[in-house]
């Protein structure tokens, strides 16, 4: 965030010749500052990071406008992979529970962003997945879904394994956004052999 401020008053030094570019150039740093980022250098700093979440939720969450950092609770849930995600509850109605999402450094590297929230959006119109709330520049807020983790005795319950066998007929019955990215897989396929094969020649017998 800091970086696109500082290119876009740097841009605003430029000679006011440039007429509409001046306007554009204005709007350009005003959108700078209006980013909202979740900064996770703050985790070991419980006062800084809750008024911090707190500001990015009552930017754009429904329900939150007036929620003060005093009032709402987070809670670190562990098991994610690569986000960094809490559970923010506050005491007032309207969405009181939500999950906030901090995306892994890095990660958009990986993958196309815009893809992925198109993809989650619609799978939470066929009830297949949680809600989206909002989004801010580094991650979003989504509905939250209290649950358990499904044990080995929930699986072999009739019940519960038919309930999920029909869930996952409807997500696979979804037609999602096809990927826009070109990615040969048989040519990754090659070169990952080609990886395996060299490594371990010396092992064949």
């Amino acid at each position: 965030m800091l970086a696109a401020r500082t290119v876009a008053r740097r841009a605003l030094r430029a000679p006011r010749h440039l007429g509409s570019n001046w306007l554009s150039l204005q709007a350009a740093l005003a959108e700078a500052d209006q980013r909202l980022t979740v900064d996770l250098a703050a985790l070991d700093q419980p006062e800084l990071l809750r008024a911090n979440i707190t500001k990015a939720l009552n930017t754009i969450v429904p329900g939150w406008e007036q929620a003060a950092p005093k009032d709402v609770v987070l809670t670190h849930l562990s098991g994610a992979m690569t986000n960094v995600i809490f559970t923010c509850t506050k005491p007032t109605p309207v969405n009181s529970k939500v999950l906030l999402r901090v995306y892994g450094a890095g990660t958009d590297s990986f993958f196309e962003r815009n893809e992925e929230m198109q993809v989650f959006q619609q799978l939470a119109r066929y009830e297949l997945g949680v809600g989206l709330l909002g989004e801010f520049d580094n991650g979003r807020v989504e509905t939250m879904i209290d649950g358990a983790t499904c044990t080995a005795a929930d699986i072999r319950d009739p019940l519960i394994s038919t309930k999920i066998a029909r869930k996952l007929r409807a997500f696979h019955d979804v037609n999602a956004t096809q990927s826009t990215i070109d990615f040969d897989f048989e040519a990754y396929a090659k070169c990952r052999w080609a990886a395996f094969h060299s490594q371990h020649q010396n092992n064949i017998v």
